[in-house]
């Protein structure tokens, strides 16, 4: 299902395409249009910051309207974690403009004012970057359609009586045949109607960690659906143990802070650490016995 988001109700904000960049690369092509998409996340003060004073300029979002398919995927989103592995996103936000064929036409890094995002926008709004207009061919006229002939009717050859069959006294009635009996489906052959989101399984283990050693904190999560989505795909990339803390802040609500491994040695989780920053994730260095404090 396709889901817009937009920032205002009056249709002169900007209206993105949320964390579906195969279904913008079909709109671009049905209408001829680029698009682009815009890496965020809830945590990028930079990327909250164009949402409010960028993306709700009215002259910007008519020229993307008429111009531009515009998608917003959040890397904290189980899918967006994906995409920004697949285009190596480093940094945020990130701009990839595409042409209507899906090819990458541009890519731009960190935040953009009014003037500077609507450049970057004009710089690829080429012919060459977009498929040509279709031709729409006029229906042609309904033809009338031919009356069908009508076949004769057979002659049909006199057939001989019939003779009445005369039961034989020593005939005897025959059995009833039994009934089909056609079986139910069972419960199994029956689905229940899961609906049309996303339907998949995880599974991985909870039990308290001790509080020994050094570990990289990465991500913040208010809501544990996300926790359960990127547990799995940060210990599927990078094969180590994920520490979870939960902690409550001055309101009482938690916060779920994700972090990576379990280094016997501040060198050693400063060496990790640095390897995350090549690959444009910031990480910062936790002690495990400061959360117990």
């Amino acid at each position: 299902m396709l889901t817009m988001m937009s920032f205002d109700g009056d249709g002169s904000k900007v209206k993105f395409v949320m964390n579906d960049i195969p279904k913008a690369k079909a709109l671009a092509g049905e209408n001829c249009k680029l698009f682009f998409v815009d890496f965020v996340a809830n945590y990028c003060y930079t990327c909250t910051h164009m949402d409010e004073t960028v993306f709700t300029d009215p002259s910007l979002a008519s020229y993307i309207d008429k111009n531009y398919i515009p998608v917003k995927v959040d890397v904290e989103n189980f899918d967006g974690f994906s995409e920004k592995i697949r285009y190596n996103i480093k940094n945020l936000p990130t701009f990839i403009i595409f042409n209507s064929e899906g090819e990458i036409v541009g890519r731009y890094e960190g935040g953009k004012g009014i003037s500077e995002m609507k450049e970057i926008l004009e710089k690829h709004n080429k012919p060459a970057n977009k498929c040509s207009s279709p031709i729409v061919t006029p229906p042609a006229p309904p033809q009338p359609k031919p009356i069908p002939e009508l076949p004769e009717p057979p002659i049909e050859s006199p057939k001989p009586p019939v003779k009445p069959d005369v039961p034989r006294t020593d005939d005897k009635p025959a059995s009833p045949k039994p009934p089909v009996i056609i079986p139910a489906p069972t419960s199994a052959s029956q689905p229940a109607n899961e609906g049309t989101g996303r339907n998949y399984l995880v599974e991985f283990d909870v039990k308290a960690a001790p509080n020994t050693g050094y570990g990289i904190q990465i991500q913040a999560f208010r809501d544990y659906g996300n926790v359960i989505q990127q547990v799995p795909l940060l210990k599927k990339h990078y094969n180590m143990p994920i520490i979870v803390n939960v902690v409550d802040d001055f309101e009482n609500k938690p916060w779920f802070k994700v972090v990576l491994g379990r280094f016997g040695t501040i060198a050693d989780a400063q060496a990790f650490q640095a390897q995350l920053k090549q690959e444009g994730v910031d990480g910062l260095l936790r002690n495990y016995a400061d959360y117990y404090q």
